[in-house]
């Protein structure tokens, strides 16, 4: 069963209670009959996805992936969700409680397939961030401070001697709108060298191209499970604007 914890106080941090049943869904206004969803990456920069209500973005929840560096080593993956994270750890109670960056709380969980046999899970409000632990679990802990902003979106930073792998590289940091099962939206904001293109791939579709704002460069990668139609939806019905850094 998924936990998240409660407030703490004293030794509180053995204190748990079930976690939210659903991911982040950020607030959306309308303006002249398009959608409107102001988005913060997890360096702080901000833009406005403006879109066609029938993609119903917003609805489907955000989520995010990026990869930590030591200066000394190999990098790990990590992911940051809200809600459920049954699926990626087993039992009733971690293996370990660790003290994080900033004072938050980094919990050791086992995994249900033991692939890998551990997974550091960091607390940040309402954001669990997961990754592999794959040794030196207390160094790791420090890796990384979180915050979740005003509108609820999750801003990261590498502590330590840690560093968060930029925009353009491999590991580069993406805001995900959707589950990819069957579709979603993967956005990463920075550099972009992609062409509009939509090559299908056994039965599923993918397409990435880049837009152009006034604060920035967005890639986009649309992708469906299905078919062609999701990818072609966004291309036709999605623009980004006042992107900031």
């Amino acid at each position: 069963m998924p936990y998240t914890t409660s407030e703490e106080s004293g030794e509180g941090r053995s204190e748990y209670v079930p976690a939210a049943a659903g991911p982040f869904v950020p607030e959306t206004y309308r303006e002249g009959g398009k959608v409107v969803l102001p988005v913060t990456f997890l360096d702080g920069a901000t833009a406005e996805l403006v879109y066609d209500p029938r993609l119903r973005l917003a609805e489907r929840g955000v989520w995010a992936m990026f990869a930590v560096s030591p200066a000394d080593g190999p990098g790990r993956g990590f992911i940051a969700v809200q809600g459920d994270i049954g699926r990626w750890i087993a039992g009733d109670a971690p293996a370990d409680v660790l003290q994080g960056a900033d004072d938050a709380v980094v919990r050791v969980w086992t995994t249900p397939d033991g692939e890998p046999a551990e997974r550091l899970v960091y607390e940040f409000g309402p954001w669990r961030v997961l990754a592999p632990q794959d040794g030196a679990p207390a160094r790791w802990a420090t890796a990384i401070a979180g915050r979740t902003t005003q509108d609820g979106f999750l801003v990261v930073e590498g502590r330590e001697g840690f560093a968060i792998a930029p925009p353009g590289g491999e590991g580069q940091p993406q805001l995900i709108l959707g589950d990819l099962n069957p579709e979603g939206v993967i956005l990463n904001l920075g550099q972009c060298d992609l062409r509009r293109d939509r090559p299908p791939a056994e039965g599923s579709q993918f397409g990435a191209w880049c837009l152009e704002t006034g604060g920035g460069t967005v890639s986009v990668h649309a992708y469906s499970a299905e078919d062609g139609a999701f990818g072609d939806a966004v291309a036709a019905g999605l623009r980004i604007r006042t992107a900031r850094p």
